[in-house]
């Protein structure tokens, strides 16, 4: 689900294969009116539905679709004209690119380049950045709330007037918004923080999942996209199908604004999620479709779950008890569910996300 200030964000970053000479450095501002930074964990994984499609790929596909770690440090500034720019700083890479694929360190976007600088910091690539009728600013207003999620029932009922204006088939109960399109399923889960988005083809096959879950800062003054996972179903040149799982954890989120463009934000205590107090983990196990329910406070307690989509419907409900083991029915797709875990002594359920994977050869 795209906020406000993320339609405002600017593509800078393509046509990375054309190196060139050109010398420069971005022009990042000394002063903003707002600042956001944050820590980045990246995962991307390969995964193929059978061994027919693994037996179809190319060198260059097996070459090409191979999982990677990245860490990075990200700092974005909304500038004095309502510009937004990047600053990008790699910290760590792991299995990320191989010897036909050049490695590099940072990535700035300013005023006027956007530069790619190599793994020894030096400026390897400069792209101009070009200013047209059709770029787009921040007000001096949307400027100083850039990242800034107030995640009230206010925008809760802002978010089913946005999807009926948008055709959308709107559903609400339990303050959960579900969203229908021929395309699009959208859901929106106040209780919890958690807004998904499947996507499908003209046939009606999944193409894309993504799920936001979303986490105070450490102010407790905004919210921010703190877990975000993509999963992604691809067709190969050959004709392969590829599944492609992206998740990005984000740390340390933290908004600076300039001395008197500061807007008047109220402390959120947090009262609009009640699920986050509970000890009980779902824990899943590698390389299968099965999960494990521990809990220090429940110890000789039996668990009631339940399964659900991210369109909202339920897949499967069961019990079990602390630290046994669950399997995920066959007929469950791979991609990303949500599972409800109460106890007799706990009925306000405790909701954590899974996700089904391919058991099958990874690459």
């Amino acid at each position: 689900m795209k906020t406000k200030s993320q339609k405002h964000r600017r593509s800078g970053l393509l046509g990375l294969g054309l190196l060139t000479a050109l010398l420069g450095q971005a022009q990042l501002p000394n002063d903003y009116i707002t600042k956001v930074s944050f820590h980045e964990k990246k995962e991307v994984s390969f995964s193929l539905p059978s061994q027919a499609d693994y037996n179809c790929l190319t060198y260059r596909e097996l070459a090409e679709h191979h999982g990677y770690m990245q860490f990075y440090r990200i700092d974005e500034y909304v500038d004095l004209d309502g510009e937004i720019l990047l600053d990008k700083n790699f910290i760590e890479e792991y299995q990320v690119r191989d010897e036909w694929m050049e490695s590099f360190s940072r990535i700035t976007v300013g005023k006027s380049t956007m530069d790619v600088y190599d793994s020894k910091g030096d400026l390897f690539y400069q792209k101009p950045r070009m200013i047209d009728s059709s770029t787009v600013f921040l007000s001096p207003a949307e400027a100083s709330n850039y990242k800034y999620l107030d995640l009230t029932l206010s925008y809760f009922n802002s978010l089913v007037l946005a999807y009926s204006n948008l055709g959308f088939s709107v559903t609400q109960s339990n303050n959960v918004i579900t969203a229908y399109s021929p395309e699009v399923i959208a859901t929106y889960d106040h209780n919890l923080k958690i807004a998904s988005a499947t996507e499908f083809d003209s046939f009606g096959n999944k193409i894309k999942e993504t799920t936001i879950e979303y986490s105070l800062n450490h102010e407790r003054d905004t919210y921010f996209p703190e877990t975000e996972t993509v999963y992604e179903w691809i067709a190969t040149d050959s004709g392969c199908c590829i599944r492609k799982l992206t998740v990005y954890k984000r740390y340390e989120f933290e908004r600076t604004l300039m001395q008197g463009n500061s807007p008047k934000i109220e402390k959120s205590n947090g009262s609009g999620n009640t699920y986050q107090n509970s000890d009980i983990e779902v824990m899943t196990e590698s390389s299968t479709n099965a999960f494990r329910i521990i809990s220090k406070t429940h110890k000789n307690e039996q668990f009631n779950f339940s399964i659900y989509d991210m369109a909202g419907k339920l897949l499967m409900t069961g019990n079990t008890t602390e630290d046994s083991r669950v399997e995920l029915p066959q007929g469950i797709r791979v991609g990303i569910y949500l599972v409800h875990v109460s106890t007799a002594s706990e009925n306000t359920p405790t909701v954590k996300k899974i996700i089904k994977t391919n058991t099958s050869r990874t690459f």
